[in-house]
């Protein structure tokens, strides 16, 4: 049964973002009963050789605190979902075996309202890169214009600068920061 998922009968924020933090940090048995390894035994490629789950997590955090700063009226339960389900989800496509089609059958599978589904799917989708004919400018004007997008790839710039010592790499992540801000 699909769930009508107004902010005002929304039950809790976590709802459907603990669905997308269980997927990334464990993976994922679909309907046909096929496992997808989410970021379980991953580790980050820059700073700190943690576990890569952490990140997510952090960029959550972030993305949650930026979200209620930059837009205090749109704070419902509904936004704060959308905005952990997408820090949660962000490199999960591009990173690992699950692919924006097994997120988005876990999120019918627990009842999230089609057009909340759409908006996570959609920021998601933003955030993904794809290789074949990447262009960054196309990629970066995705993002900016797509308010979930823009709000969780500038705290994940931010979480990957705050341990970054490569100097190119956060040279590139400065620009990209400056470019999605300006």
């Amino acid at each position: 049964m699909i769930k009508n998922l107004y902010s005002w009968d929304f039950p809790d924020e976590d709802f459907f973002s603990n669905e997308i933090h269980n997927i990334a940090a464990n993976g994922y048995t679909a309907l046909d009963g096929k496992y997808y390894k989410g970021h379980n035994g991953q580790f980050r490629k820059y700073g700190q050789k943690l576990p890569y789950i952490i990140h997510p997590e952090a960029v959550e955090t972030i993305a949650v605190a930026r979200w209620k700063l930059t837009y205090p009226a749109a704070t419902s339960n509904v936004n704060i979902g959308i905005i952990k389900s997408v820090s949660f989800g962000h490199d999960l496509d591009e990173d690992t075996e699950i692919k924006l089609i097994i997120i988005a059958e876990a999120l019918q599978r627990i009842g999230v309202y089609k057009p909340i589904a759409d908006r996570i799917l959609t920021a998601i989708k933003a955030l993904t890169k794809k290789p074949e004919n990447f262009n960054l400018i196309e990629y970066l004007n995705g993002i900016k214009y797509n308010i979930y997008a823009l709000t969780v790839k500038l705290a994940d710039l931010e979480h990957n600068m705050s341990d970054l010592t490569d100097i190119r790499k956060l040279n590139e992540y400065k620009l990209i920061y400056y470019y999605l801000t300006h």
